[in-house]
């Protein structure tokens, strides 16, 4: 337990292997946890793009509002989406909105 500061026969070496040899054992149980295995091909892939298309029906003047609130709330340019067209409906049109995500 106590270690005088002379020298003695017996190498101090002895003491301090021996915390080395528990630490060493701390790394080898770290590739075995399965997180950081699967962690490891997730990095390797690049996520893949995939369009989400958002349509809105109704009448032009409520989805014209819905489309600068979604602006204002930093959903989507207000300029994003398409021109207003007739649905055949009276007093309906349809606008769309093709967004990309970024998929893994």
């Amino acid at each position: 337990m106590y270690q005088s500061s002379e020298p003695t026969s017996e190498p101090t070496s002895k003491t301090t292997s021996e915390p080395a040899s528990s630490s060493a054992s701390g790394p080898k149980a770290e590739p075995e946890t399965p997180s950081s295995a699967a962690a490891q091909p997730s990095r390797s892939r690049a996520p893949k793009r995939k369009d989400v298309r958002h349509i809105l029906l109704g009448a032009a003047d409520a989805l014209h509002l819905d489309i600068l609130n979604m602006h204002v709330l930093g959903y989507a340019e207000a300029t994003a989406w398409s021109k207003p067209q007739p649905t055949g409906k009276p007093n309906e049109v349809v606008r769309v909105l093709i967004k990309t995500q970024l998929v893994e």
